[in-house]
């Protein structure tokens, strides 16, 4: 497994695969599979997975499956990159993936976590078709999230539509983010009669919220630093102006995330929290 990178292959959410420009309902198949509840060997998510389906990945949160015919589905990955290179040219730390630009606009870093991925197994990178890139409205904990629809070419494999769900944290004092991406792909010729079962499958991943605020919480934890300190001190004032030196900040983030991300629960009934009205618990 590459470094940093929390992932054996890659895949996520499909929520939706209206992509295809194939249209109808041809959904039989689909309609007759039985869905299975799995949990991960150590409690930390569960999802439903087809008959017929394989999971390849149940761990830390992460459940990745594959489908008999090319279906890929996965759940919780995620990439840690650092701000900015380290001075002196330092090798990264472990656990950190590669050197991105959290300012980098979403679509490129879903391209270029992708291209990490391909680069460290050795493989060419997947070619990427945008039909459509549209921020997410987040709480600021949550930091930048998006979802993308397109088409994804890869070498020696039939043409496939994707969808994802990428949310890229705020970085944390020392400027190292983590990205969540939720990612699926089926094949084109597939995505009329699995629409409906893909979307039952996304729908049921869960992850306990003690689980979630453990992977959501910033790689370095904030240092404690004294309010007179901050006041003189250029570096700690930016510690205590970080999103992260906010009391329960990875609690806050986990709830977000599953209201806003996983649940895809609609502006007007998140917690105020989250960026819902005002008042709202």
């Amino acid at each position: 497994m590459p470094k940093g990178f929390d992932i054996a292959r890659l895949g996520s959410l499909l929520s939706a695969f209206a992509i295809s420009a194939a249209s109808g309902n041809s959904a039989a198949a689909a309609a007759t599979a039985t869905l299975k509840p799995y949990t991960t060997p150590d409690k930390s998510a569960s999802a439903s997975v087809p008959s017929g389906w394989k999971v390849i990945r149940g761990d830390n949160t992460v459940i990745e499956m594959t489908g008999p015919q090319g279906e890929n589905v996965s759940l919780g990955v995620t990439a840690i990159t650092q701000n900015a290179a380290s001075p002196g040219g330092k090798p990264l730390a472990s656990g950190i993936s590669f050197v991105m630009p959290y300012a980098t606009d979403m679509q490129s870093k879903f391209v270029r976590i992708f291209q990490f991925a391909s680069e460290s197994s050795h493989q060419a990178a997947p070619q990427f078709t945008f039909a459509a890139a549209s921020p997410l409205r987040v709480a600021p904990v949550l930091g930048q999230c998006a979802r993308f629809l397109g088409a994804i070419s890869e070498a020696s494999k039939p043409p496939a539509n994707f969808e994802s769900a990428m949310c890229s944290f705020p970085p944390d004092f020392v400027g190292v983010s983590k990205n969540v991406l939720l990612y699926a792909q089926v094949p084109t010729s597939l995505v009329p009669q699995e629409r409906s079962l893909v979307e039952s499958v996304l729908k049921s991943y869960r992850i306990p919220q003690q689980w979630l605020a453990k992977k959501l919480a910033p790689f370095y934890a904030t240092p404690k630093v004294r309010m007179p300190a901050a006041a003189g001190n250029a570096a700690a004032a930016s510690i205590m102006g970080s999103v992260w030196a906010q009391e329960g900040a990875a609690d806050t983030a986990a709830d977000c995330f599953d209201y806003s991300v996983l649940r895809e629960t609609p502006t007007y009934q998140l917690p105020a929290k989250c960026g819902g009205p005002a008042g709202n618990q």
